[in-house]
């Protein structure tokens, strides 16, 4: 692939059915803190988890023509439903445009940090009933050691889209969803979601020692590596001091986001409010974007 160098300032597009990818939008700023970012946040038909494959991909689809129409010059994917059912066309669509999706950046993160072998995936409905993590990490199971074990939480997206993250209600669901881990004895769970980092604490409270795979930190060092790869950084990341060995529970969302264009694709009353309360961050412009033309 050849990339010409006034590509290196253009922005990294990164779409999700909600608010969840700002999860791995905030490991994108860490990692990649010189870097520009646009964001779509298609919030008015999430969540994707629960619609068909085919209205998966025609939503994934407009998502990316509205990507391409910014000049951006990666695409990440940070909506594991997408990732999961959309992403040949997405591919297909972006042409000479790098893709980074969910699902394989994490899976090596999950195989690698196992020491059982015994390694959960929660997800929404479409992303478990995909299999893609399972295959995935079948994939590198040449020994077949692996015992694995999913879970559908189709509940914890609304939750996260209503500002409930740490609502009474969510602990309950987050133990009605979890306690079987513990019984399964799984030391890794893959969070196969964009929402769930927003409810670490919760997850954490009912699996307090299980590794917890945030997909998106695992992604944007993907993203980090293909930039590299592709001669596609910008210049001033020479000067970054930010350690890509970080552990992703340590990650500061405190800091001022400037480098970046917030679009979604429907307001509710309230969805400034709660995404600046899952980031810490004064969201100072949304804009509104109607992506059903593309």
């Amino acid at each position: 692939m050849t990339n010409t160098n006034s590509k290196r300032n253009s922005p990294i597009g990164v779409f999700d059915s909600g608010m969840g990818g700002l999860s791995v939008l905030m490991n994108l700023h860490n990692i990649l803190p010189n870097e520009k970012f646009i964001y779509l946040g298609d919030t008015a038909r999430v969540p994707y988890g629960n619609k068909s494959k085919d209205a998966i991909i025609e939503y994934s689809k407009q998502c990316v023509s509205f990507l391409l129409e910014q000049d951006v010059k990666l695409i990440v994917v940070a909506c594991n439903t997408a990732s999961s059912f959309a992403l040949e066309s997405i591919v297909k669509l972006a042409k000479n445009i790098p893709v980074i999706e969910m699902i394989n950046p994490a899976t090596k993160a999950a195989f690698a940090k196992s020491v059982n072998g015994k390694i959960g995936i929660i997800g929404t409905k479409g992303t478990i009933k995909s299999e893609s993590y399972i295959k995935a990490l079948r994939k590198m199971d040449t020994f077949d050691h692996l015992k694995l074990f999913t879970k559908a939480c189709p509940l914890f997206v609304p939750f996260v889209e209503e500002g409930m993250a740490d609502h009474k209600v969510t602990e309950i669901i987050a133990h009605e969803y979890l306690d079987e881990f513990n019984i399964s004895g799984v030391d890794t769970l893959i969070l196969g979601c964009t929402h769930y980092p927003f409810l670490k604490s919760q997850i954490n409270n009912v699996l307090p020692n299980i590794n917890l795979i945030d997909t998106g930190y695992y992604s944007a060092i993907e993203t980090k590596k293909i930039l590299n790869e592709e001669n596609l950084s910008n210049e001033s990341n020479i000067n970054s001091n930010k350690d890509e060995d970080n552990d992703e529970d340590n990650i500061d969302f405190n800091e001022n986001l400037t480098n970046f264009d917030l679009y979604a694709t429907d307001f509710s009353t309230d969805f400034k409010s709660v995404a600046e309360k899952y980031i810490n961050i004064r969201l100072t412009e949304i804009k509104k974007v109607d992506i059903s033309i593309y």
